[in-house]
């Protein structure tokens, strides 16, 4: 299972998975994680999916890009 890290609050770690948002307790999820980030549910804990991440950083930026081009 994967999801996109939205926000830390009061102990908890905002994970939205499949368009629902999940409150999560930050110790099941991996030191070095935030907001942004992609994550995927591994051997009990979230962990981050740096590849995934980085794809998704640009995939932003580009669209971004294009939306201020015009």
């Amino acid at each position: 299972m994967r999801g996109i890290v939205d926000r830390y609050e009061e102990g908890f770690c905002i994970i939205e998975v499949e368009g629902h948002t999940r409150e999560v307790p930050v110790v099941q999820v991996e030191d070095g994680v935030v907001p942004g980030d992609v994550v995927e549910w591994e051997e009990g804990h979230w962990v981050k999916l740096p590849e995934q991440t980085r794809a998704r950083q640009e995939e932003i930026a580009k669209l971004m890009n294009d939306l201020w081009e015009d």
